[in-house]
């Protein structure tokens, strides 16, 4: 008995150790297995995750639909539906695919800013200098639209600038990479602002650039050397700002029009 005890237990002992063996082989692979799909599925899932949060995808995903209703001298615009039916450019003077900024200008001056001269174009800055017409346009020589796009074109006066503030859906938004605002009319068209930043003639440099959209109007500050832009600042804030007259701005021209 003792010995059959022992042949027992010695062949139990050597199955459980064989059976231990091929039932701990079977269970590692199935572990390893197991572990390779999961491995799989989160790297799958990783993958998903990663596209769509790659800020790119979300983008391209999500593109602010813009509006062209029309072209002038090969400029395009868009009608917001806006009461005074202005229709607006839907891009910068300068301004292209590559460089949707577009150029820099100051006040009542019809070519770009020259980095190197930004005090010469008014010798001693006079202030009674008159650069407007009757409906407050700027007279031809000193329209950057008139001048580079054609006398369709003008840069808008203040007035056009507050009906977009009052009339529009206004929401910060990138385009290709280019952060700005999309300003929606009631009509649902839409049009978009880059963050240009401006140039300032000081330090000879672009500042604000990708934090705010700056444009000159043809407005006047009475009788000082300021003038009105229209500013969509990083604040949120879309409103009017008064500064000197060779401060470099983007131009947005509009279709001009006679009242």
């Amino acid at each position: 008995m003792h010995w059959i005890k022992r042949i027992f237990v010695t062949n139990f002992n050597g199955m459980k150790k064989t059976s231990f063996f091929v039932v701990g082989i079977s269970l590692a692979s199935v572990f390893v297995l197991s572990t390779s799909c999961d491995k799989d599925d989160d790297s799958e899932n990783s993958n998903n995750q990663e596209e769509s949060e790659n800020p790119k995808n979300q983008e391209e995903s999500r593109l602010p639909v813009l509006s062209v209703d029309g072209s002038i001298n090969g400029h395009d615009y868009v009608d917001l539906g806006l009461t005074s039916g202005t229709l607006w450019a839907t891009t910068n003077v300068g301004g292209s695919e590559e460089n949707p900024y577009g150029d820099y200008f100051s006040w009542a001056v019809s070519d770009p800013i020259d980095p190197d001269n930004v005090y010469g174009y008014y010798g001693e800055w006079s202030q009674n200098i008159n650069v407007t017409d009757k409906n407050n346009y700027f007279l031809p020589q000193n329209d950057a639209a008139t001048k580079n796009w054609g006398e369709e074109w003008a840069v808008p006066q203040l007035r056009f600038f507050n009906e977009l503030k009052k009339e529009c859906e206004i929401t910060r938004d990138t385009l290709k990479g280019i952060s700005g605002v999309v300003l929606t009319g009631p009509n649902g068209h839409s049009m978009f602002l880059p963050f240009s930043g401006c140039f300032f003639s000081t330090s000879k440099e672009v500042g604000f650039l990708g934090e705010e959209a700056c444009y000159w109007t043809t407005s006047v500050m009475g009788g000082n050397l300021n003038s009105w832009y229209y500013c969509y600042s990083k604040n949120g804030a879309f409103d009017s700002y008064k500064t000197t007259r060779n401060t470099g701005l983007s131009i947005r021209p509009i279709v001009k029009k006679q009242d």
